[in-house]
C-alpha cells in the first residue's frame, strides 16, 4: 500500500503542476471558477494522457517518458512560483471539520480497494497485456492480429503505462484508477453544498451520482480498466456546468474549459 500511496502522490503532483500551468497560460486573468484544485488536476490528467498517447507512437512508454514528464513538471513549478504573487493565483479548497475527516476516510478505503487483487474479467483478458505492450514497445501496428482486443487501442492504456512504474519497481503498479477514485471521492465530499436551500440543487445530486458510482464500482478500482475515468469525467463535466449555472456565471471561459473536456 505504501507504493500505491507514493504513486498517487506523484500522479497528483504532476497533474496539478501541469494543469495549473496550462490554466495560467491559457486563461491569464482566470475567473474564480477555474482556480480550484479540481480544475487543475483534471486539466493536468488530460494533458498527461495526450502526452502519453503521443509518446507511445514513437517509443515505449517507460523511464524516458516519465523523466521527460518530470523535467517538464520542474519547469511548471518554476513558472507557477514566478507567478505566485499574481492575483490570478489563489490557493485551492481546504476541507475542514467533518468534510476533512470523511475525505481522509474515503482515501483510506480507496487505498484498500486499490490494493486488492483485480476483480475485473477484462484485466486478465487484455487490460494488463495491452498496457505491458505499451510499456515495452509503445504502439505496435497489427497487434490486433495476435489478439483482437489488443486492437482496441484505448487512449487510457497509455496513461496507465506511464504511471505503472514498471521500470522502477520491476512490476506494473496499476494505481491510476485508484487515484482517480480517491480524487473524485474527495471532490464530491468537499464540494457538497449544505447551505440552506442548496442541498437539493442539480450539482449536489450529481455529486451523489459520483459517490453512488464509486460504491458500485469499488471492486473494479484495483483494475486498470478504461471505464472509470470517462464515466467520472462525464459526471464531473455535468456537475461543473450545473454549478456555473447555479452561480449565475456569465464569463465564457469556464464553459469553454468544459467544452474542451467534452472534446477530450
Amino acid at each position: 500500500m505504501v507504493s500505491i500511496a507514493c504513486s498517487w502522490m506523484v500522479i497528483f503532483l504532476l497533474s496539478f503542476l501541469y494543469g495549473k500551468t496550462i490554466i495560467c497560460m491559457v486563461y491569464r486573468n482566470k475567473p474564480d471558477e477555474l482556480q480550484g484544485t479540481d480544475v487543475s488536476v483534471v486539466c493536468g490528467l488530460m494533458f498527461i494522457n495526450i502526452y502519453a498517447q503521443a509518446f507511445s507512437l514513437v517509443h515505449k512508454v517507460g523511464r524516458l517518458a516519465f523523466v521527460i514528464l518530470a523535467a517538464g513538471a520542474v519547469g511548471c513549478l518554476i513558472y507557477i512560483m514566478a507567478r505566485a504573487g499574481d492575483k490570478g493565483i489563489k490557493p485551492g479548497c481546504h476541507p475542514a471539520g467533518w468534510r476533512g475527516v470523511m475525505a481522509v476516510l474515503s482515501v483510506g478505503v480507496t487505498l484498500l480497494w486499490t490494493n486488492i487483487i483485480p476483480q475485473h474479467y477484462d484485466t486478465y483478458l487484455y487490460h494488463a497485456q495491452a498496457i505491458r505492450w505499451i510499456e515495452e514497445y509503445g504502439i505496435v501496428p497489427g497487434l490486433g492480429n495476435l489478439h483482437f482486443r489488443l486492437a482496441y487501442n484505448s487512449a487510457l492504456m497509455a496513461l496507465h503505462a506511464l504511471f505503472s512504474f514498471e521500470w522502477f519497481t520491476g512490476e506494473s503498479l496499476h494505481t491510476v484508477n485508484g487515484f482517480i477514485a480517491a480524487f473524485f471521492w474527495v471532490y464530491a465530499i468537499t464540494h457538497f453544498k449544505l447551505e440552506e436551500g442548496e442541498s437539493f440543487c442539480a450539482s449536489n445530486l450529481l455529486r451523489l451520482g459520483i459517490i453512488f458510482y464509486l460504491i458500485v464500482s469499488c471492486y473494479n478500482i484495483s483494475s486498470p480498466n478504461t471505464d472509470m475515468w470517462p464515466m467520472l469525467l462525464v459526471l464531473y463535466t455535468c456537475i461543473k456546468w450545473s454549478e456555473f449555472a447555479e452561480l449565475g456565471t456569465d464569463e465564457p471561459s469556464p464553459y469553454a474549459f468544459l467544452c474542451v473536456v467534452g472534446v477530450y
